[in-house]
Order: structure tokens, then C-alpha cells, then sequence
């Protein structure tokens, strides 16, 4: 996987983030557009091809457990290192989710605190991508970049700056880093 492989899903998604986002000279989002019916829609649209460029095969259970059950709850996903541990868990929301609702990160902290070996844990509308970095010795998820919100958002899918949104999500939850 190469961040031009990643880049190339990132823009080959944008075109379903602009058919939700308003038109110019409006504020009002298209709640017809694919990737706004619920969801299931949003994930498999936009957040599963991006997932898919980054390494992870979301079909393989020995690298994501989809809709895992858990003490905590049931993330959308939950990614594996190679050894099966738990290391990432994603929370999926509509694309018009809010992914800064502060109900939204305490569910999350729930899933993170599932596993023993979290090391990441992300909200993502597919458009947005919240990503904590899990602190096992806080018991808490924390954020390791923090924006006027108290959260890393590197990934805007209807930005301009697709390289650098790859090389952030690349560096920051590629299969590559959690499989040896």
C-alpha cells in the first residue's frame, strides 16, 4: 500500500462527500445523496474503501471484527494486530453526524476501554476522522494533536490537501504499522 494508493481513495470518495455537502450560495445539505441514506450507507461508500487503502481486509476476522459485541458496546469496527490483539477501534456515524458530540467520544471511550491493547480509537463520518491515541495508564482516550475542539482531525474529505490527508491517516492507522 502506497500513499498514492490511499490519495487515489480519498479522492475517488470526494465526489460522494460533495454530492452531500450544500451547494454554493446554500446551507442546506443534500439529504438524498448515497452516502446520507444511514449509516451502513456511509460506511460502505466512503469509510470502508478508505480502510480497505490503508491495508486493512474487512472481510478477514483475523483483522477486523465488524460490529464486535463487547463489554462496552459494539464498535463498527474493530481492527487486529497480527497477533489478534485489538489495537484499533472505529465508531462510524452518518456522514451528517457531528463527529465533536461529546456522546459520540464517550462511547468510544467504552469500546477502548473493551480491549487491553488499544492503541488508537476514531469517530468518523466518513467525511470527518477524530482520532485519539487510547492512554491505558489514564484509562482514558486523549488526543495527541488537539484542535480548538480537543480533537486530531486530519482527514476532511472535501479538502484540497489530499496528500498530506493521506500521509496523516497512513501514519496514523495503516495495517502495515500493526502487522509485522
Amino acid at each position: 500500500m502506497t500513499i498514492n494508493n490511499l490519495r487515489q481513495a480519498i479522492v475517488g470518495v470526494q465526489q460522494y462527500v460533495a454530492e452531500f455537502d450544500p451547494q454554493p450560495g446554500s446551507n442546506h445539505y443534500n439529504y438524498q445523496a448515497a452516502a446520507n441514506n444511514s449509516e451502513m450507507s456511509t460506511r460502505y461508500i466512503i469509510i470502508d474503501p478508505i480502510l480497505n487503502a490503508l491495508g486493512w481486509c474487512l472481510s478477514n476476522p483475523s483483522e477486523c471484527i465488524v460490529e464486535n459485541f463487547t463489554e462496552g458496546g459494539k464498535p463498527d469496527y474493530t481492527l487486529l494486530d497480527d497477533e489478534g490483539e485489538a489495537v484499533i477501534v472505529i465508531e462510524a456515524k452518518r456522514i451528517d453526524g457531528d463527529t465533536r458530540y461529546k456522546g459520540y467520544s464517550a462511547q468510544l471511550a467504552r469500546y477502548a476501554d473493551s480491549y487491553p491493547a488499544i492503541d488508537v480509537a476514531v469517530i468518523t463520518n466518513g467525511q470527518y476522522w477524530d482520532i485519539y491515541y487510547y492512554d491505558d495508564v489514564e484509562g482514558e482516550v486523549i488526543p495527541e494533536f488537539i484542535d480548538e475542539n480537543g480533537r486530531e482531525r486530519p482527514l476532511g474529505l472535501h479538502w484540497h490537501h489530499t496528500q498530506t490527508t493521506a500521509w496523516r491517516l497512513h501514519h496514523r492507522l495503516w495495517k502495515g504499522h500493526y502487522w509485522r
